[in-house]
């Protein structure tokens, strides 16, 4: 690759690459959608949390992004995946023998060892590396739910990716975000200060398009970029839904990546191959996924399938509350209303399952199903009904609740 920066005229203002976040639309509604437009869940691979597992029982397919760092007990590596632990029965089963562990992406991370006392269908997922693992058990889980790392995306779309990079090889705002390499052991480095970013890439090549193993690290940025065209490419359709958890809406959502984005599409449209199968306008649909937590243990069903009903009376009787003017019936929902808080309430308290943190090592995970041998997972059938907004507006209400209870006792 030849790449040296260059300037162009000012790119067509009728291309254009536009992000939208999209919170008014259901697991439901994406299921269906999936059949005339591409409908992709980003997560990252290791321990799937409650948020994940409803969307993947729902059959939505999903990339599991292999380019973090672990293990988890520094600055920058992956606190919500842990992909070098198993967490099965709220605890953490290392797969590692030593906690020091060197740092690695996580596409270099060897099991060193498996867990006693596991299910024998767990074991049978296992592979040299804990990506392996991850990925199979996923599978055996969810075997409706398409699913595949970010490096077998790349390897799947590699002409096309190739080809993207090839265009951007020649922006220098694209070139000035690159800062990362990999090594053949997994290590991650900074690129050499002062270094020619273009000079790096053709010393070191891309990883996982020239190598499998080491090279330049693609930025965020063009992932980005690649999901959207990809998909809109395969579908051959304008839009295109990601389904993203909280740290992906933020980013989406900043000025400068929607500027940078819209100027990089303008130069795939302007020079690829395949520059006429895509749209004018490509619009980029990131739906917030992360309060799709109606999920607890199989045990606790019939708590959460109570819970569920006691605040759908809530809701009814509050609209029943400002519709009535009698002041009689008024008096009587009021009366339904604060004795369904006092159950609502005494159902929270044995519940605190809900509102496990992602980032905690002792909570529910994928390897929980019954499938890998696991008590069960329960996803209460609501989750798929509401829409991001629905779901985020009740989980958040019923959080401060828990956390005032809990407070208080």
């Amino acid at each position: 690759m030849d790449f040296e920066a260059q300037s162009y005229e000012q790119p067509p203002s009728n291309y254009a690459f536009e992000i939208t976040v999209d919170e008014d639309i259901s697991l439901n509604e994406l299921a269906e959608k999936t059949a005339q437009a591409s409908v992709l869940r980003s997560a990252h691979v290791g321990n799937q949390y409650s948020s994940n597992v409803a969307v993947f029982e729902h059959g939505l397919p999903t990339v599991l992004y292999d380019r973090t760092i672990a293990p988890s007990n520094g600055p920058g590596t992956d606190r919500n995946y842990r992909p070098e632990v198993l967490i099965r029965a709220r605890e953490s089963h290392p797969l590692l023998e030593r906690e020091e562990h060197p740092y690695r992406m996580a596409t270099h991370l060897e099991i060193e060892q498996m867990p006693e006392n596991l299910d024998e269908r767990v074991r049978q997922q296992a592979g040299k590396y804990a990506v392996d693992l991850h990925l199979n058990s996923l599978r055996e889980v969810f075997p409706h739910t398409p699913s595949q790392t970010h490096s077998h995306y790349l390897q799947r779309h590699q002409a096309v990716t190739a080809e993207m990079l090839d265009i951007l090889g020649g922006d220098e705002d694209f070139l000035n975000s690159l800062n990362r390499r990999v090594s053949p052991q997994g290590t991650v480095s900074k690129l050499p200060e002062h270094a020619d970013p273009a000079r790096c890439v053709e010393n070191y090549g891309w990883f996982g398009i020239d190598s499998d193993e080491s090279g330049v690290i693609i930025p965020n940025q063009f992932n980005v970029l690649q999901y959207g065209v990809v998909e809109a490419l395969e579908t051959q359709a304008a839009d295109v839904y990601h389904l993203s958890g909280p740290d992906m809406i933020k980013y989406a959502q900043q000025q400068e990546l929607q500027h940078t984005l819209q100027q990089f599409y303008a130069r795939i449209k302007q020079q690829a191959s395949f520059a006429d199968q895509l749209p004018e306008t490509l619009r980029f649909h990131v739906v917030p996924t992360a309060h799709f937590k109606f999920v607890v243990p199989g045990s606790q069903q019939p708590e959460l399938d109570e819970l569920m009903q006691v605040c759908a009376w809530m809701e009814q009787s509050r609209q029943r509350l400002q519709q009535t003017r009698d002041s009689g019936e008024k008096t009587g929902l009021k009366s339904d209303l604060e004795h369904m808080h006092q159950q609502r309430d005494k159902l929270l308290e044995n519940l605190g399952e809900l509102f496990t943190d992602v980032t905690d090592k002792n909570r529910l995970s994928h390897y929980d199903s019954t499938a890998l041998g696991g008590e069960g997972v329960y996803i209460h059938p609501d989750t798929g009904h509401m829409s991001a907004r629905q779901a985020a507006q009740l989980y958040k209400e019923l959080h401060k609740r828990y956390k005032k209870i809990t407070k208080d006792s």
